[in-house]
Parts: structure tokens; C-alpha cells; sequence
């Protein structure tokens, strides 16, 4: 698994093992949904950039960091001085040292 949330449930000996549900009512349906898709198809499909933030807050809880890095990277390859304070936030409420170090770059360039 890609998740290592999801490969603790299942080898946890939990009732979501063996039942194969689990209930995550803090996230939006639509980003689990679009992470898991990620897990197994190995591509996510994204409305526009500002989608961004709640598939990474989903992806951070599920522990995939595959999905984590592209999701920054989208990040950076949009980053412009208008959305330094909101990156530099996501940034460090995700402990995500090269989108940090892009905001800084494009804050020092402007």
C-alpha cells in the first residue's frame, strides 16, 4: 500500500480490517476518494490548483507520501507572490520543506 495509514488498519487486527470499512468523518469524501483512486491507479486528476490543499491535508492524514511530494510540487510549479502567505502556511502546518524554501525564493525575487 501506498498509505501507511491504510496498511496499519489493515494489519492492525482492527474491525476495518476485517470488515474492510473505515469511517474518516474529519475529510471531505471527494479528497479520501481522489487519494485512494491516487493509491491504486497511480494518477489524480485535478479541477485546478486550488483543490490542492484539501488533497494534501487528505494525503498528510493518510500517510502517502508519494502523492504528498506531487501535490507540493503542483504547489510550486503555481506559486506566485499572491499565494506566498497561503503556501507558507500549508507548508508548515505540513512540515513540507521545499515548498517553504519555493515560497521564500519567490518572496526574495519580488
Amino acid at each position: 500500500s501506498g498509505s501507511k495509514f491504510i496498511r496499519g488498519l489493515l494489519d492492525s487486527g482492527l474491525s476495518e480490517a476485517s470488515d474492510g470499512s473505515v469511517t474518516l468523518d474529519e475529510m471531505p469524501a471527494a479528497a479520501v476518494e481522489a487519494v485512494v483512486t491516487f493509491l491504486y491507479e497511480g494518477t489524480i486528476t485535478l479541477e485546478d490548483h486550488s483543490s490542492v490543499p484539501p488533497l494534501l491535508e487528505a494525503a498528510a492524514f493518510l500517510q502517502a507520501p508519494t502523492l504528498q511530494r506531487c501535490l507540493v510540487g503542483v504547489l510550486i510549479a503555481h506559486l506566485v507572490p499572491p499565494s506566498c502567505v497561503a503556501a507558507w502556511q500549508i507548508g508548515t502546518l505540513h512540515s513540507e520543506t521545499t515548498l517553504l524554501a519555493a515560497v521564500a525564493s519567490v518572496a526574495e525575487r519580488d
